[in-house]
């Protein structure tokens, strides 16, 4: 948090903050790939279900379920053994190690396509995705598209945007026929030109898809935010970028989408980049294989610096959990006694009230917290009110 600075000419509008960035911290223009690394670890626990019971596997595999979630292999190999290890919160928990072989050997059979006909049995597979519950879009009248990056230095969703616009809309639009919706919106920031000229090439073609061009404003992407500055009532369902793209992979592809997008950037490296890498690789194999590092010292952030959790690059397994790793230079701000300046109430996006959960204890909480961070960010004393908020009364 402490590497992200006010705009001051921005100021806040309707409580959101526009963020200064590092214009020297610039990912990459085209994404790396990251596809063969020597295992992968899948996050388990004792009520999963193993429906494996071979060591050799393939690609898309089976391994287990949990949670009426199956989970499959995203590469074929060899499976070695369960184990405990560290998560990126530090915490200890149960993954399941695959070896790869290098073969990239799975049992699809299918066919990949680039249309799709509206068919009788398409909202009967929408609906069986496990992925997401698509019951929720039964009886919306409109589809809001959340292509908004909120963090900053983050790029998964505009990359998406520029390299799979074709196949975002194409679901949306099944879905809008599928379901009966009318309008369907695509929201996206100003300064966001990747997705804003990736989808204005296209949208002519979908004369019901609408572009939303949002100011540049932290937290504008949060759901809770972004229905109410919208001014959306519970017949919009808001869906974002990652949901309409796995579920594009599963229904259209018909195959199990086995890598994720995830943004490794920092002032720490020399080359800031999006990494599409298999779902469980660790870390630290992609770092030293793809990132230049230009300090020694840094820090590691995982999923923002706003949010986002200080890990330590040895614990992160890059899942669907992990969208982005920072790797920034160390700022020690040590905690002073509160002012009582109230900036932290003013600047909360949903109302609450952090200083009076400071005076509390964290007893005086608040139900509608969307943990964006910013009643820490703003605080002069850098006192961690969101620790506060979440019910830490040690603060």
């Amino acid at each position: 948090m402490n590497n992200v600075k006010i705009n001051e000419d921005g100021g806040i509008v309707k409580r959101l903050l526009a963020l200064v960035k590092d214009p020297s911290i610039k990912v990459k223009s085209t994404i790396t790939d990251f596809l063969a690394p020597q295992r992968v670890w899948l996050k388990i626990d004792e009520r999963a279900k193993i429906l494996v019971s071979k060591k050799e596997i393939l690609k898309s595999d089976p391994l287990f379920s949990l949670d009426d979630k199956i989970y499959y292999s995203p590469i074929s190999g060899k499976i070695k053994n369960i184990e405990k290890r560290l998560n990126e919160e530090g915490r200890e928990s149960l993954f399941l190690q695959v070896l790869n072989d290098y073969q990239e050997s799975d049992h699809y059979a299918g066919v990949d396509f680039t249309t799709t006909i509206i068919e009788p049995t398409l909202q009967k597979k929408i609906l069986n995705y496990v992925g997401y519950d698509w019951n929720k879009i039964k009886g919306k009248k409109s589809l809001v598209l959340n292509g908004i990056e909120d963090e900053v230095y983050l790029a998964n969703r505009p990359f998406l945007h520029k390299y799979y616009s074709n196949e975002i809309l194409l679901m949306l639009d099944a879905i809008a026929h599928t379901f009966g919706i009318s309008v369907i919106k695509i929201c996206v920031k100003e300064n966001d030109r990747e997705s804003i000229e990736a989808f204005q090439t296209v949208l002519s073609t979908y004369p019901d898809m609408q572009l939303v061009i949002l100011p540049d404003v932290y937290p504008i992407g949060n759901e809770v935010v972004l229905r109410n500055y919208l001014h959306l009532s519970e017949e919009d369902k808001i869906v974002s970028t990652e949901e309409i793209f796995d579920l594009y992979h599963e229904i259209i592809k018909a195959r199990r989408k086995d890598f994720i997008l995830v943004t490794l950037t920092g002032d720490a490296v020399s080359n800031p980049q999006v990494v599409r890498v298999k779902i469980g690789t660790e870390l630290q194999e992609v770092a030293s294989e793809v990132l230049h590092f230009q300090k020694d010292d840094y820090e590691v952030y995982v999923n923002g610096l706003m949010c986002g959790v200080k890990s330590q690059i040895k614990q992160i397994i890059l899942d669907e959990h992990v969208r982005a790793v920072y790797f920034m230079s160390p700022v020690v701000h040590e905690a002073r006694r509160c002012e009582g300046c109230g900036k932290c109430n003013l600047v909360c996006p949903v109302g609450c009230r952090p200083y009076h959960a400071l005076l509390s204890k964290g007893k005086e909480g608040c139900a509608d917290c969307i943990h964006c961070g910013l009643c820490s960010f703003i605080c002069p004393s850098y006192i961690d009110l969101a620790k506060v908020m979440a019910g830490d009364s040690n603060e």
